[in-house]
């Protein structure tokens, strides 16, 4: 390897210059390493017990349009809040996309984050309208059917504002 005279002449006026850079740079790594190895672990204990998640869902057939289709609308719910609504072409696929959002919200509440929410789950069988309980991880979700009250009441509040 050749070098140039003017990069001889900066290794000549300081020594060891090339390695300072990487001196620092293993100076904030170590730094960081040691201030995250004193602060507390950010991951939950699994073994903890959890409360369930308690998460609302509605799933019905949509009336059919121009394009005779069958649609089936799914919504879950968290109290007054609408978290994820959508449409599907089978009821067992709406279910799947209200699980993966009950998964997805029950991990982000907890302040994790769910790696593959539709991988690793046996095939879906009808709800017709019951409670659902499942684990996902370490993660108890329960969802509850919408009543026809409860319907009415978010619709109204849905209207208000």
């Amino acid at each position: 390897m050749v070098r140039t005279e003017t990069a001889q002449r900066d290794l000549r006026r300081r020594p060891g210059a090339a390695h300072r850079p990487l001196a620092g740079a293993a100076r904030a790594v170590a730094s960081l390493i040691s201030s995250v190895s004193e602060s507390p672990r950010a991951v939950p204990d699994p073994s903890a017990p959890t409360d369930a998640v308690g998460l609302h869902y509605d799933v019905h057939l949509m009336p059919r349009g121009r394009v005779n289709l069958r649609r089936w609308h799914w919504e879950i719910w968290h109290g007054a809040t609408l978290l994820a609504a959508g449409w599907q072409l089978d009821p067992l696929r709406a279910q799947r996309s209200i699980r993966v959002h009950a998964v997805r919200y029950a991990h982000r509440a907890r302040g994790l984050r769910v790696l593959h929410p539709d991988v690793d789950h046996p095939p879906e069988t009808p709800w017709r309208n019951r409670r659902v309980s499942f684990t996902w991880g370490h993660i108890p979700i329960e969802l509850i059917p919408l009543g026809d009250e409860n319907r009415a009441a978010r619709a109204r509040s849905m209207l208000a504002g």
